[in-house]
């Protein structure tokens, strides 16, 4: 027996059919190979064809509840900047931690969480529960294991979370096996036109498969969040409006500065950094009505920015930026400069904000 057939098989049972291991997997319903329903099939007829993108390079993809990680490693394919993947079941996450260990591919971060309190057959040891901070900004959220397994309002919290984390999100469920009231369906509907715009769906007919379900994807668009071109915010963050363009002209000099340090490093030290002197010269004229900042606060809060740009580069943006309108001149104004500069010096050409024009 081969090493790989070894390991697959040390592995437990396994639902989700991994072609690149080089070996069949195990499976607990091996007719589902060819189905389009299943594996390879359900990514191609339901989940590819929705994704709302020409170009996958500058984007980053999520899937919560990715079991063994075959969704994620087709994401990978097509050539997405940053894949994630959330698993909660404890045996799922061997198995996926096996495969992108297999795999080698860089750009897969993967983590064990659950969310709220799963069915009581999804096996939880090891997962620590899913927080807001865990997720990361992307560009396209795939849930399409979750639904099955998650209670409603659990459901609805996580859509609604996502709806300032995610641009895109595509829900593939099997419509025999929701089992939901009435009234929560249309509570869940309203959730949706709280956060969701529906874009379009994709229903393939059950004819002629070896293993047919009646399943439908559904894609739906952020109504909070936009993407801007990061040429475009860094021109109105450097020469807005109603803000000192020379102040934020040496913030986005110095700054800059740092980050370059901290990616590319050149052993210069947070006191030696021109954006150390740069904040000092603020401090000096600031009101003292408001207090006086130390040369130990500014290192503090310096040394947590360079924490900060090292997570962003490891694991990308927790939070997105905030788009807002000057109330006056109704230019667009950014908040989160600090962000922006990080991901600029990363190579970013866009970025996705947090819509706060209209509020």
């Amino acid at each position: 027996m081969s090493q790989i057939i070894y390991n697959l098989a040390k592995n437990g049972i396994w639902h989700q059919d991994i072609p690149f291991l080089g070996s069949p997997v195990p499976l607990s319903y091996p007719e589902q190979r060819k189905s389009k329903f299943y594996h390879l099939g359900k990514w191609n007829t339901f989940i590819e064809p929705l994704l709302p993108f020409d170009d996958f390079s500058t984007r980053d993809f999520m899937e919560i509840g990715c079991n063994a990680g075959l969704f994620l490693f087709e994401a990978h394919r097509l050539g997405f900047k940053t894949v994630y993947g959330i698993e909660a079941d404890k045996d799922f996450y061997k198995q996926l931690e096996f495969c992108v260990k297999t795999s080698n591919a860089k750009n897969i971060r993967i983590s064990q969480r659950h969310i709220g309190l799963p069915e009581p057959n999804v096996d939880i040891e090891g997962s620590s529960e899913m927080s807001a901070e865990d997720l990361r900004v992307v560009d396209v959220t795939l849930l399409s294991n979750l639904t099955y397994w998650l209670y409603e309002k659990d459901l609805l919290c996580l859509l609604e979370t996502l709806s300032t984390k995610s641009l895109y999100i595509i829900v593939v469920t099997d419509n025999d096996v929701a089992q939901m009231s009435l009234g929560d369906f249309w509570y869940l509907l309203k959730c949706f036109s709280s956060h969701w715009t529906f874009l379009q769906s994709k229903i393939h007919a059950p004819e002629d498969d070896p293993t047919p379900r009646n399943m439908t994807s559904m894609l739906f668009q952020s109504k909070h969040l936009v993407e801007r071109n990061i040429e475009e915010v860094e021109e109105d963050m450097l020469f807005g409006v109603g803000v000192n363009g020379c102040d934020n002209f040496c913030f986005y000099k110095t700054f800059s500065q740092l980050v370059c340090i901290e990616l590319f490093g050149n052993g210069m030290s947070s006191e030696s950094s021109a954006y150390f002197r740069f904040m000092m010269s603020r401090a000096k004229n600031r009101d003292p009505k408001k207090g006086l900042f130390t040369k130990t606060e500014i290192l503090t809060y310096i040394n947590m920015w360079k924490r900060y740009i090292i997570d962003i580069k490891n694991n990308g943006l927790k939070e997105p930026l905030e788009l807002m309108q000057d109330i006056i001149t109704k230019r667009e104004l950014v908040d989160g400069g600090h962000r922006m500069v990080t991901l600029e010096q990363l190579g970013y050409s866009r970025v996705i904000c947090k819509d706060k024009r209209n509020n």
